[in-house]
């Protein structure tokens, strides 16, 4: 059993992974969503008991849409979850070991210290969480047989994060949310009153730029021959080169939870055609970015084979895609939330 649960982290992450024993299962969290999404999550996660027992706990990255819920449960929940080990990179992580570097008092890093959880134990007891520049990629292996192959962030990625962090941990602790806005936005736009895939195709890409971006920890999740790509807000050409280093051919997985909510600087057309992927997991709710962007998935709906668009929040952004006609021309299913919009995908 694999299942990959999106939570309602407003317009941001938040996924439990169960896997294993249904009755018993073993469980990874990824990010915390917005501070504004906690209680929610505190809720769900609540169902499962008074404290949950993870076998990893992966803050992505430093946006508030990721950061948020998880400094907010922290400060008034720390004893909900007991994770194994968190995987996080602090201002000290974004230094190659040969460079020394300070330490600010940033929020995340006090409150894991308070809550005594174990921290990037998986990479050499503390390190950072990187994938070298030569060599294999990081291969890492969990309780019950499953498995995560790390993809991003790089070396080159975490070293043009530290001008920035410098910048607004000066100005507001770890929040770039209450600071600067991730770069390659421009602003929210209205849903779509149609499509046209093959317009939206011709739309020239540009990568995006923001440095917290560029230093999300994404990953392929493995268990029983099922695989997940988290791709988290990860810089598209750094999940391919990854994927390149790990497999000349498309790498074939079961889900793949698409980078930055949709956005159409995190998805390219050679990213999708290198994974052979059943489904395209969207997490967000459309507010403050309007994600996903239509050239995100005008270029996953064109790919080649059967393909299925999950999204958590059944919005204006993603109904355009419902339409009967495009998606027997394209291939494609919907999977929706459900009516107390919940959206559970099992692998």
């Amino acid at each position: 059993m694999l299942t990959l649960e999106m939570m309602p982290a407003h317009h941001g992450d938040s996924i439990l992974i169960e896997y294993g024993d249904e009755a018993q299962p073993y469980r990874v969290l990824i990010d915390g969503g917005t501070r504004s999404s906690t209680d929610a999550i505190v809720q769900r996660l609540g169902r499962i008991g008074k404290t949950v027992a993870l076998e990893l706990l992966v803050v992505t990255h430093v946006d508030e849409d990721h950061i948020g819920g998880m400094l907010k449960l922290l400060a008034t929940a720390p004893e909900l979850l007991a994770p194994k080990d968190v995987w996080f990179n602090a201002y000290q992580h974004l230094f190659p070991p040969d460079k020394l570097g300070g330490r600010l008092g940033e929020e995340l890093s006090a409150a894991i210290e308070k809550a005594g959880f174990p921290w990037n134990e998986a990479f050499d007891k503390g390190k950072s969480v990187v994938v070298p520049d030569e060599g294999p990629l990081p291969k890492v292996a969990l309780a019950g047989g499953a498995t995560i192959t790390l993809l991003s962030p790089t070396w080159d990625k975490l070293e043009k994060l530290r001008p920035k962090w410098v910048a607004e941990c000066r100005k507001a602790g770890i929040l770039p949310g209450e600071g600067a806005k991730p770069l390659d936005v421009l602003g929210k736009h209205a849903p779509p009153a149609r499509i046209d895939v093959d317009q939206l195709l011709k739309t020239e890409f540009h990568e995006d730029s923001s440095a917290a971006n560029g230093s999300s920890i994404a990953f392929l999740f493995e268990h029983e021959g099922k695989r997940a790509l988290l791709g988290a807000d990860a810089h598209p050409g750094d999940v391919l080169a990854s994927l390149q280093r790990l497999s000349p051919v498309p790498v074939a997985v079961d889900a793949f939870k698409v980078c930055h909510h949709g956005s159409r600087n995190n998805t390219t057309t050679a990213l999708v055609a290198h994974l052979a992927s059943k489904r395209f997991l969207v997490s967000t709710n459309g507010e403050t970015f309007g994600h996903p962007d239509p050239e995100a998935l005008a270029r996953i709906v064109s790919s080649s084979g059967k393909k299925t668009l999950c999204f958590n929040y059944h919005t204006a952004y993603c109904e355009p895609w419902n339409r009967m006609a495009l998606r027997q021309q394209y291939g494609y299913e919907l999977e929706l939330p459900d009516d107390e919009g919940n959206l559970v995908v099992r692998l």
